[in-house]
Order: structure tokens, then C-alpha cells, then sequence
């Protein structure tokens, strides 16, 4: 069989930025905060008794102030497909990524002349701060802005692959979670690979990058379980294109005998079980982070009344007020009200190995569940329960979001290192029902 790579030129173009944060090891986080040096003060003496009772005094550093979280909608982008007629999206990405922004960046090309475009069976509609553009992937690429008789039209050479991609990238992000059913690991598997796993695939437009026709499972297999948690694998053929076929599995063959003609694909998959009876995938190296020994905070040797130390504290003092106000807000704009609550979510795992508060309580963002699944557990575990030396970054860094996505009273908040999902609770508060993190031991 020809063996060949699953992680191609696509996957370099679909996954982006995708450096871990937190750990000292890493070099190309952002950079610690730095507290301004201190200035002395100290007023004119008038006499010789005022200037003893006054003597001249340092002003303690003043750490740079939090951002309150902004729109986090004012950068989003709204792309969708049409294909033969039928709509595929809207998706949102709330920050373009690389791919995404030489797209953007190339929309105003060559202006030209109304093209005949009435053999074209697809395009993108884009939404971008306030104009909608049509981008019909032909070679050049040909962008419209505007409708009818105000409607301009530009050329753009090379970037009609590039739609392909990203879009694939986007749409695959804001799938809803798969869930399998089964009361054994085995059975939940084989729920997965036969029923969860291609029906996600048929969701997909049939241009994405991880379409698959004539799915067929060929086999799987359980390689670990515990009480509701499983590691497997699972194989399966379908009909892929030439270049372009589901990244997210470990490896591809070309199919011989009853599968000649077609590609043979293996994948690997970890699944946890929720209180609803069905197991969701997570990333298969949480647990493995969670066997890791790191060493843990220590707030005895602490200097607690540091700027950044007391910046933090502050920080996480607030966040139950803060957070009510987001609630507030949800009933008019849940977009805004999910966002900013990721924002501060994310900030507290920043703040409390900051404030010498290794234990903080993330329950007040979370349903009880959250706090039990490895998705939690591992993130407190490596990321919050660790020596303030440890952080990367700043509570003042900007954070931004890639990803939006609200389905009833489900949502999904995520950017490169992180994946926050959201309940809806009958009370209507939105609460973190679990995490993920892609990106663990890399």
C-alpha cells in the first residue's frame, strides 16, 4: 500500500497560530508583564521641620489596566456557500485568521468589466465590516460589491483555492458535537465510527476539504477505557478527492481488493461520557496532561502584595459581579453577553496562579458536570495550579475569540489553545459545560 501523510499543505493552511500558552518552556508566548520603573516623589521642603516629618517617597508601580471586553463581534467575519442552489452557513469567524485575512485583503483587486459568470455553480457570500461581497471562485477569482446597477467588480488572481480551504476550516469548527450512544465503551465506538463520526461528514458541503463519499467502517477498536472514558481507533474507506481529505486522522492508505479504487483512512479518538447517557470526543491527550507531574503554586512564597499579585486578586474579586452583568445582557444580545464571558473565563485561568490563588473556584462559570471532566480538570491542572514564574502573558493582553457558533441553548466559544462550550440552564444563565484543549502537550 502507498502510505502518505494525513498532514499536508491543507492542514498547514487550516491550522494556524496554534501555540500553547502557559508554560515556561514555550518561547514564543506573549511576555510577562512588566511593571513600570518606580519614580520618586517628593515635595519642595519649606523648612527644615516639614522636610524631616516628609521624607521622599516611591510610589509603588502601577500595573497596566485590564481591558473590559470588547465587541467581539466589530472584526467578525460571515461567510457562507452556495452550491447548486443550496446555502451552506452562515459561519462566523470572529477573527480572521491568516488564510482568512489574505482573502479579505485581496477582495478589492483589479477592477473590471460585468463578467459573464452564468456557468458558475458556486460562490461565497462575505460579510465584512458592513459590505457583503460575492467571491466566485474562478481562476482569476472574480469579487462583486453591491447589487444591480451600483454592483463593482474585481479580479484577483490565486486565491480561489484558498476560499476552498478556509471555508472547509470554518464550516468544520462550527459543527455541533457529535454524541454516540452506548452503555459500553465498545458499544459507544461502534455508535461513533458507524453512525456519529459519517454523519458529521454528511453534514459538510460537498467541496470541504474533509468530504468523504461511500463512507464504509472496516473496523475499530477499543485501545483504553475507564468508568466513562475510552480511547479507540477505527477504520473506514470512502472516495476522497486527490487533494483534499479529512485532516483529522492520523493516516491514509490506497485501498486494495474489495476496497481497490478507494482510500483507507485510521483515525484515533478519545470519548467521554456526559450526564445525558451520550460520550462526546475530546482531545485524546487531556488525560495523559492530567497524569503529567508539574510543579504547583506555592502562595506561602509569594509575594502577595506585588502590583501584578494584587491586579489579579482584584481581578478575580470581581468576576461574580461581573459575570451577573453579562447574564443581564444575554436576554438582548447573547452573542456579546458569550463572549464577554469567555473573555473573563479565560482570564481567570491567567489571574489565579497570578494572585497565588491555585484553587480558585471556577464553579461560578460552570455547571457542577464541568468541574468532574477531564477538559476542566486538565486545564486547572496545568494551567491554573502552577508557580506565577509559569505564566505566560498578562491580564492586560488583549484576548480574542476565533469561533462563535449558538444552537438553542447550546453555544461554542473557542480560539486556538481553547474550546469553551456553553448550557443554557432553565434559569436562562449560560454556564461552561466543558472544555477542551487541542492543543495540550504540543
Amino acid at each position: 500500500m502507498k502510505k502518505l501523510s494525513i498532514l499536508l499543505l491543507a492542514t498547514a493552511l487550516l491550522l494556524t497560530a496554534c501555540a500553547q500558552t502557559h508554560q515556561p518552556e514555550q518561547t514564543d508566548a506573549a511576555p510577562s508583564q512588566t511593571a513600570s520603573p518606580p519614580t520618586s516623589t517628593s515635595a519642595p521642603p519649606t523648612s527644615q521641620a516639614t522636610q524631616d516629618a516628609a521624607p521622599p517617597t516611591t510610589e509603588a508601580p502601577v500595573p497596566d489596566p485590564i481591558p473590559a471586553p470588547t465587541d467581539g463581534l466589530a472584526e467578525a467575519v460571515r461567510l457562507s456557500l452556495v452550491y447548486e442552489g443550496t446555502v451552506y452557513g452562515p459561519y462566523i469567524r470572529l477573527k480572521p485568521d491568516t488564510n482568512l485575512q489574505g482573502c479579505l485583503d485581496s477582495l478589492q483587486g483589479t477592477e473590471i468589466e460585468a463578467p459573464d459568470l452564468s456557468d458558475v455553480t458556486y460562490w461565497y457570500e462575505l460579510t465584512w465590516q458592513g459590505e457583503t461581497w460575492t467571491v466566485y471562485p474562478t481562476e482569476p477569482v472574480v469579487t462583486r460589491r453591491g447589487e444591480g446597477e451600483d454592483a463593482v467588480y474585481y479580479s484577483t488572481e490565486g486565491y480561489g483555492r484558498v476560499y476552498r480551504i478556509v471555508f472547509s476550516a470554518l464550516e468544520y469548527e462550527c459543527q455541533p458535537r457529535i454524541g454516540a450512544a452506548g452503555d459500553t465503551p465498545e458499544a459507544a465506538l461502534e455508535d461513533y465510527a458507524a453512525n456519529g463520526y459519517p454523519a458529521l461528514l454528511a453534514r459538510l458541503n460537498p467541496l470541504s476539504t474533509s468530504a468523504c463519499r461511500d463512507y464504509e467502517l472496516l473496523g475499530y477498536q477499543v485501545t483504553y477505557s475507564e468508568d466513562g472514558y475510552l480511547e479507540g481507533s477505527f477504520t473506514f474507506s470512502g472516495e476522497v478527492d486527490e487533494e483534499f481529505f479529512p485532516f483529522s486522522l492520523g493516516n491514509l492508505d490506497q485501498g486494495m481488493g474489495e476496497q481497490e479504487g478507494k482510500n483507507v483512512f485510521t483515525g484515533t479518538v478519545a470519548l467521554e461520557r456526559h450526564e445525558d447517557g451520550y460520550w462526546y470526543p475530546i482531545p485524546i491527550h487531556e488525560r495523559e496532561a492530567l497524569g503529567r507531574d508539574y510543579q504547583s503554586n506555592d502562595p506561602a512564597s509569594m509575594d502577595l502584595t506585588a502590583p501584578a499579585a494584587v491586579q489579579a486578586s482584584e481581578f478575580l474579586d470581581g468576576v461574580p459581579a461581573e459575570l451577573e452583568a453579562d447574564q443581564a445582557l444575554s436576554a438582548e444580545d447573547p452573542q456579546q453577553a458569550l463572549i464577554s464571558i469567555a473573555d473573563r473565563f479565560r482570564r481567570c485561568v491567567l489571574a489565579a496562579p497570578l494572585a497565588g490563588q491555585p484553587y480558585f473556584d471556577f464553579g461560578v462559570f460552570c455547571t457542577p458536570d464541568a468541574l468532574t471532566r477531564y477538559g476542566m480538570r486538565s486545564l486547572i491542572h496545568r494551567y491554573v495550579n502552577i508557580p506565577a514564574s509559569w505564566v505566560s502573558g498578562s491580564l492586560a493582553d488583549p484576548i480574542s475569540f476565533d469561533v462563535f457558533l449558538i444552537q438553542g441553548d447550546q453555544a461554542i466559544v473557542s480560539r486556538n489553545d481553547i474550546t469553551i462550550y456553553f448550557l443554557r440552564g432553565a434559569d436562562g444563565v449560560w454556564r461552561v459545560d466543558d472544555v477542551t484543549l487541542p492543543w495540550i502537550l504540543s
